[in-house]
């Protein structure tokens, strides 16, 4: 089958939507299709390395951009009017993203060269430029399409900036040219409109699980590792720093982040007790996560976003920590601290998220 993939970043870059299209699309064309993968491309040679040896894949970039400010090798310059007008009208028109809209609406000869469709968000306007597509081209409304929807447009401000209402209105729209949506967690469902549920679909964050890690060894004092990001009002981790600053036991605790407005406040306190370090690629992240005693995992205030990254603490193998939102059971902690995991831990179906699976449930979506 011959599969256009529309997404916004592609490895190298970080983050869960760029995780998902290019673990796709790479096993999409392991398993002998015919795959075109748009994105905003940064240095191709970065990218075109973690598909070598891989045949049915062409790598196509949407064009110059002038108001995004990332593309997947990261940072984008871009000049003071730019910035500004991304600012100003970041809720009514969902600036800057609103601009993947016209990128792929400039790409349609050739994402319509193709069987299938899929499009990946966040962003939604991603969507947006497909449903646009479904509306005004004769040929589009014939192709089939799967709108993959990792988090929600409305009810998660920190991805979409707090958008305006009326714009929910024309993102439902939107989707509801979609054969068929995917999203990660049946809570999710309760997002959509009920007109619209029957063409959802639970389809996991899919990823490749036989990695070679390095054997654990019982650290000297007890070392735990959190990675990813934090937001004020859905995934904090005060409550937990705040609270080993009052523990006179040594321990190590390794934040992986680029959040470090929540962590530096407690670096001075904690000392070297507290490590704070940029991403890393995630074959790297995994490797450090299968050294630590345990993970830490801060609970979202939203039953319908799930962190990709307990995925990847699921596949190293360590206990996992799991703090519930506004709130810390001082038991738990002091549990762990001491090694004592059984029954306390969070456990992840890591099976479920094999990308080759998970491959093969899109296929079977677009048919």
């Amino acid at each position: 089958m011959k599969i256009s993939i529309l997404t916004y970043t592609v490895h190298p870059h970080i983050s869960p939507r760029a995780f998902r299209s290019t673990n796709l699309a790479f096993e999409l064309a392991k398993q002998g299709h015919q795959v075109k993968l748009f994105c905003v491309l940064g240095k191709r040679e970065e990218t075109e390395a973690f598909f070598a040896g891989v045949k049915n894949i062409e790598i196509i970039d949407y064009g110059p951009t002038r108001f995004l400010k990332e593309n997947s090798s990261g940072l984008i310059q871009r000049g003071l009017v730019s910035m500004a007008v991304s600012k100003l009208f970041r809720r009514s028109l969902t600036m800057p993203h609103l601009e993947l809209t016209r990128l792929v609406w400039k790409r349609r000869k050739d994402i319509l060269d193709s069987q299938a469709v899929i499009s990946i968000g966040m962003p939604f306007q991603i969507h947006w430029g497909m449903g646009l597509l479904k509306i005004f081209t004769g040929k589009a409304k014939d192709i089939p399409w799967v709108a993959d929807c990792g988090d929600p447009f409305i009810g998660n401000s920190h991805a979409s900036g707090n958008p305006f209402p009326y714009l929910k209105r024309i993102s439902n729209r939107m989707l509801n040219k979609a054969n068929a949506i995917s999203v990660p967690v049946e809570s999710q469902k309760l997002v959509y409109p009920v007109s619209m549920r029957d063409k959802i679909h639970i389809i996991p964050q899919g990823f490749v699980i036989d990695i070679n890690l390095p054997e654990y060894k019982v650290n000297e004092v007890p070392t735990f590792i959190y990675a990813g990001t934090f937001y004020e009002g859905l995934r904090d981790p005060r409550l937990l720093l705040n609270h080993l600053t009052k523990l006179s036991e040594p321990f190590v605790f390794h934040v992986y982040t680029r959040a470090v407005e929540f962590v530096r406040p407690f670096k001075e306190e904690l000392g070297e007790k507290l490590v704070v370090h940029d991403y890393l690629p995630r074959e790297e992240l995994l490797k450090k996560l299968a050294t630590a005693d345990f993970l830490v995992d801060f609970q979202n205030n939203s039953e319908s976003q799930v962190p990709s990254k307990l995925i990847d603490y699921g596949i190293s193998k360590r206990p996992i920590m799991s703090i519930p939102f506004g709130e810390l059971p001082e038991d738990k902690v002091s549990a762990f601290m001491k090694g004592n995991y059984q029954g306390l831990d969070l456990k992840i179906d890591v099976e479920s998220h094999d990308i080759r699976t998970i491959a093969r449930r899109f296929v079977d979506l677009l048919k």
